[in-house]
């Protein structure tokens, strides 16, 4: 007999009477057990409710209004193997738009009733054994955090706590991918030693999302038995199936206490061996595409890694400045510059990456109350203060043994040690944790000498007095010095573009980055006129440098490569690549074909799923892991043609929802307008395209930009005749060309077709 659990929330009430209906109508034809139970005095109310779960083959969910015990549930099943069927009831209003948000549910593929007799028919045909696969081998990253959509000292805190114990993690962040799909949740807890969650206030900016996928991941990893750090900050009711197992805290050293005693469990269950999973094995859970975000397969990176001529350039310190679009891959270009170039003992290498918060607490307390040439004077001594000290730090950790056994390096070590004492207090923590702490005590001693004046101008000795604790000619002679029995000095600088705010672009945030790659450039020419090799590499997205450049009036005077994608032959060698990773001394085409079909709408089957991409690294893993995840969770050992359609409209929703938040950090009132698309033909005329748009945009943006910001993104291109369209990667990225070939288009009103990749997600057939 099948067994079935149904949980659903205690609002609104008519959803509970029906599911409850729906149970005695099946009598006891069918064991179905529900939320509501009258056996729960004396014992813990979650008990009774997993067990219950652990016995059933049909976990059902109702979400018609996202509850957190409900979503936990859900998890728990899937972690356990069950068949999840989520279900909302029509009669109700249910917000897809705060479903789409979390992103879980699309995924899980959801059925609708109404009445009793409807639920009675859906769960008469629900088959078990439909599930998501668990049984992964172990990942390298040992941890998995879910990062809230702000992140705060406590998140960041976490990050860095997690990698000073040795379990460098593996992150969700929203800024990196705006939805958490289920198939992308159940595998990065299933690969991973820990897991690490921290539940939001009701009051804190997008606290229901984000503890709805909390919930979520915090049942599939409590069913597969992974340890888990729960966290909230301050007195408030956690959801009642966490209840127990949540870490309160008021103080970072409770939340430091609570995170070392996590992490001792997490090294005890490494050291003891591979977790078991439930479920059965499937030859497609040993292909790995890898991850899209670079951060979270830094160490596989070095296995599979595509060398272009543009890695090329950035490795030979030919190019200053690095530009390329989100998921391009240049973050993954800065982690393998990096580790070959470390390699050489006697390089000094210093990859910096800061944090969002910290620029904005930088642009929101300093430079607010600057009069406009100060902001520069103070920005461009800040960067040149703050790389010297960075150099200064790696030359002493890099020697902090080895002069103790070399009499030449002994004296002039203990001459730096001593002045980067006198001018820091932050060595031995994070670069991030000293870049923060530098901001506040320059905004500390800017208040402490102006109070709260405004358009102030800065002296000299008032800017000495600000920044430094001694000079910074001194500090620039201390390391030079020390520095010339030193090989190559590179700096590689990422995330200084990384979380504007929802206003967009703002010319503070300009200023930021252009001070950085002048300091850059004057501390380079400063070391390389006393025989120092130096090079440095500032990465950037391509909309920033494009803002950039529109700000600046000399330029031309760096280095500049380009690292977005052109030849889809490249994205298929990458593909082939991270095949052959994970199936050795295999023909990588042999082994596609075994794992997925030939063919998808008459094309080649990776063709097609490159033509999806966008021409975006970053996207074409995303959108093969979802294909590949869909197959297992159906049980096939092959992707088929279905897999790829679901994997494709999960890909295009989340695709809608990042490329709309990078139109926001431009143009913030057009965050939204891929929306106006929904439902449209899949080519229109020009003059359609910019009534669409009037029609759903604020009159505050041109129609004209935002159809530039489209075609430049990739969202629209031109139809130069029946076989042949034009995107922006179609004429390597340059804008101009584009629009001039759409200017001299044969055709006064040229037809403008929308990108494939984006079909699914707004329904266009």
């Amino acid at each position: 007999m099948t067994k079935i659990f149904v949980a659903y929330p205690a609002l609104p009430a008519d959803i509970g009477q029906t599911i409850e209906a729906t149970k005695r109508a099946f009598g006891k034809a069918v064991d179905i057990t529900t939320w509501k139970r009258d056996d729960l005095s004396g014992q813990p109310v979650i008990a009774p409710i997993l067990e219950a779960i652990s016995d059933a083959d049909i976990v059902v969910g109702d979400i018609t209004d996202l509850n957190f015990n409900v979503v936990y549930e859900l998890g728990y099943g899937i972690g356990l193997g069950k068949r999840a069927l989520p279900i909302i009831s029509r009669a109700f209003a249910h917000s897809q738009q705060e479903a789409q948000e979390v992103g879980i549910f699309d995924t899980l593929l959801y059925e609708q009733y109404a009445t009793a007799n409807d639920l009675l028919g859906l769960l008469n045909v629900a088959q078990p054994g439909r599930r998501f696969a668990t049984d992964y081998p172990l990942d390298p990253l040992p941890l998995y955090i879910v990062l809230p959509p702000v992140l705060t000292d406590d998140a960041n805190q976490l990050v860095t706590r997690a990698r000073r114990a040795g379990l460098r993690p593996r992150t969700y962040d929203q800024f990196d991918q705006a939805r958490l799909s289920a198939t992308d949740a159940v595998r990065a807890v299933a690969i991973s030693s820990g897991v690490v969650l921290q539940l939001l206030a009701p009051e804190m900016k997008g606290a229901k999302e984000h503890n709805l996928r909390t919930a979520f991941v915090a049942g599939i990893s409590h069913a597969l038995g992974k340890p888990t750090l729960l966290l909230k900050k301050g007195n408030w009711p956690v959801p009642l199936d966490v209840r127990d197992d949540t870490v309160s805290y008021h103080t970072e050293a409770q939340l430091a206490t609570a995170f070392t005693e996590f992490a001792a469990k997490v090294h005890e269950v490494r050291y003891a061996g591979a977790l078991p999973a439930p479920g059965p094995k499937n030859p497609l859970a040993t292909l790995n595409f890898g991850d899209p975000a670079a951060e979270n397969e830094e160490d596989a990176l070095d296995d599979y890694f595509l060398e272009r001529d543009e890695f090329r350039q950035v490795l030979d310190g030919r190019a200053k400045i690095v530009v390329g679009r989100k998921g391009s891959g240049k973050t993954a270009i800065f982690y393998q510059v990096r580790n070959r170039l470390k390699d050489a003992r006697s390089n000094v290498i210093i990859d910096l990456s800061p944090e969002a918060y910290q620029l904005k607490k930088l642009k929101d307390l300093v430079l607010r109350w600057l009069a406009a040439g100060s902001k520069e004077f103070l920005l461009s001594a800040f960067w040149e203060y703050v790389l010297l000290l960075e150099i200064c730090g790696k030359l002493l950790e890099k020697d902090e043994d080895v002069h103790k056994r070399n009499h030449k390096l002994f004296e002039p070590y203990q001459r730096l040690m001593k002045f980067y004492r006198e001018e820091t207090s932050t060595a031995g923590i994070s670069f991030s944790d000293r870049l923060l702490r530098l901001i506040d005590r320059l905004s500390e001693r800017y208040a402490h000498t102006f109070k709260d004046r405004e358009g102030v101008d800065l002296s000299d000795d008032q800017l000495t007095n600000l920044l430094y604790q001694s000079s910074l000619g001194k500090l620039r002679e201390q390391v030079a010095a020390y520095t010339s029995n030193k090989g190559l000095v590179f700096i590689l600088f990422d995330n200084i573009d990384k979380g504007w705010n929802a206003t967009g672009l703002e010319e503070a945030d300009v200023v930021i980055i252009r001070t950085l790659i002048e300091a850059a450039r004057k501390l380079g020419n400063d070391f390389r006129r006393q025989g120092i090799e130096f090079s440095s590499s500032v990465f950037l997205r391509n909309d920033v440098y494009e803002a950039l450049l529109s700000h600046t009036s000399d330029r031309g005077k760096e280095t500049v490569v380009l690292v977005d994608w052109t030849n889809p032959q490249l994205l298929a060698q990458l593909v082939r690549r991270r095949i052959a990773h994970s199936h050795r001394n295999v023909d990588a085409g042999q082994i596609w074909h075994s794992l997925c079909v030939p063919m998808v709408d008459g094309q080649n089957s990776l063709e097609f799923l490159i033509a999806h991409s966008m021409m975006r690294p970053r996207y074409l893993i995303r959108l093969l892991n979802y294909c590949r995840g869909n197959a297992i969770n159906f049980d096939r050992h092959r992707i088929d043609e279905q897999d790829i359609k679901e994997g494709l409209s999960t890909y295009s929703t989340e695709t809608i929802k990042e490329i709309g938040l990078e139109i926001r950090d431009v143009l913030p009132d057009a965050g939204n307008v891929l929306y106006a698309f929904l439902g449209e033909p899949r080519e229109m005329s020009r003059s359609q395209v910019l009534s669409l748009i009037e029609k759903y945009v604020s009159k505050t943006v041109p129609a004209e930009a935002i159809f530039t910001m489209l075609l430049w993104h990739g969202v629209l291109g031109l139809r130069r005749n029946a076989n042949q369209v034009t995107y922006i990667h179609d004429v390597n990225y340059d804008i101009l060309r584009l629009k001039g070939l759409i200017q001299k288009s044969a055709d006064d009103d040229p037809v403008i077709c929308i990108a494939p990749a984006l079909w699914a997600g707004l329904e266009i057939t």
